[in-house]
């Protein structure tokens, strides 16, 4: 993302105490978080933004520990996963109108009234396809039913026609007699195509029910696919729990080797 509003009202509400070092530091934290679509890693923060004195490294600590949840070893925050996957959904929507020749013409009810220049603000703003503008926009009705091949058709019609949570969606599951994600056709070919070990998508599908399912911070969010919705979350590694190697394997990130021991002791 190239780009994010920012709501200077609910900004002043939220941090006017903040020291000027601290605005600094928060503003730095957004575009690390922005450009990077993901949360940031535990204990790399300072560096990813270039806090080197020992008050800008406290400056760091304090805004992370008043704005920002560590899951998983990973500084998240709600708004901005919130607007990114609003961007990426709008993005997607782009992609696909663009595959069926570009947006259907416009009727009578879309004319401009006299004086709307095409060239204005207003008109740009529409047209940000990676941008959290998307998330004021409206996303067409009747999303995609998840690919084919990895469970019965009657949960993937609940899961099409209803926003439910990951809780719902899981025993859903249960009561089927399906697999959550490991017989999920696409992320099957996602698995195979790129070489990812498939025990690091069942770490990251660990961290991502600490995450929605109820206890976690998130656990109220709902989807219409949670497949699908994990399966970008293992393309954008958004938790950073491994990285590719020259060679086209794959290892652990320091917060990867952390979340394994930690979900270890947690199933002993």
């Amino acid at each position: 993302m190239n780009f994010y509003k920012r709501h200077i009202g609910d900004y002043i509400k939220d941090a006017a105490h903040l020291t000027l070092l601290e605005h600094g530091v928060y503003a730095r934290l957004m575009d690390v978080y922005y450009t990077r679509e993901s949360g940031i890693p535990d204990g790399q923060a300072a560096r990813l933004i270039g806090a080197h004195s020992k008050a800008e490294q406290q400056a760091v600590n304090s805004v992370l520990t008043e704005f920002f949840s560590l899951v998983g070893g990973i500084w998240t925050q709600k708004r901005c996963e919130s607007e990114i996957q609003a961007a990426s959904a709008q993005a997607d929507a782009n992609r696909s109108n663009g595959k069926k020749g570009g947006r259907p013409p416009k009727t009578k009810t879309d004319e401009k009234p006299i004086g709307f220049h095409s060239g204005s603000d207003s008109e740009s703003e529409k047209n940000l396809s990676q941008t959290p503008d998307s998330i004021n926009q409206v996303i067409p009705p009747n999303p995609p039913p998840p690919d084919g091949g990895e469970g019965r058709a009657s949960v993937r019609q609940r899961t099409r026609a209803t926003r439910c949570t990951l809780k719902t969606f899981v025993d859903q599951c249960q009561t089927a007699g399906e697999k959550p994600i490991s017989e999920y056709r696409p992320l099957i070919e996602y698995v195979e195509t790129t070489g990812l070990p498939m025990e690091h998508v069942q770490l990251c599908w660990e961290v991502f029910k600490d995450e929605f399912l109820p206890g976690g911070h998130k656990e109220s969010k709902m989807q219409t696919d949670w497949r699908k919705h994990f399966l970008n979350f293992v393309k954008r590694r958004y938790y950073q729990l491994w990285y590719g190697k020259p060679d086209g394997t794959y290892e652990l990130t320091a917060t990867g080797i952390q979340a394994k021991a930690y979900h270890a002791r947690k199933a002993a």
